[in-house]
């Protein structure tokens, strides 16, 4: 995609857009599992350096965020991810541990 709806044009890219050309989704795809199998290796034996690489990536981190997770709804400040791959909120009652989510959505400023 190139054109987006005007409530996402602002914030929203794509493939196309970042690259300058379209690209081809089965090779974008053949790329997503080559590099997930890389990651995937990780997990058994270099576990820290991939803690390490997410936790540089983490778009959350420090962001205001509400999430589902098991049935509730969570609001906090997203501080990064724990030691065992969850992800760290921070909420009125204290740091959640949270492994799992059907939804994290960033809020905007001022919650």
């Amino acid at each position: 995609m190139t054109d987006f709806p005007e409530a996402l044009a602002d914030t929203a890219t794509s493939l196309a857009l970042e690259f300058g050309t379209s690209v081809e989704r089965p090779a974008v795809l053949a790329s997503v599992l080559e590099r997930l199998l890389v990651w995937q290796s990780k997990i058994g034996h270099d576990f820290e350096e991939l803690l390490r690489r997410f936790r540089e990536r983490c778009a959350l981190t420090g962001k205001q965020v509400r999430l589902t997770a098991a049935d509730r709804v969570l609001t906090g400040v997203a501080e990064g991810i724990g030691d065992g791959g969850e992800l760290l909120i921070r909420t009125p009652e204290g740091l959640r541990r949270i492994v799992q989510a059907e939804e994290v959505r960033v809020l905007g400023q001022g919650g």
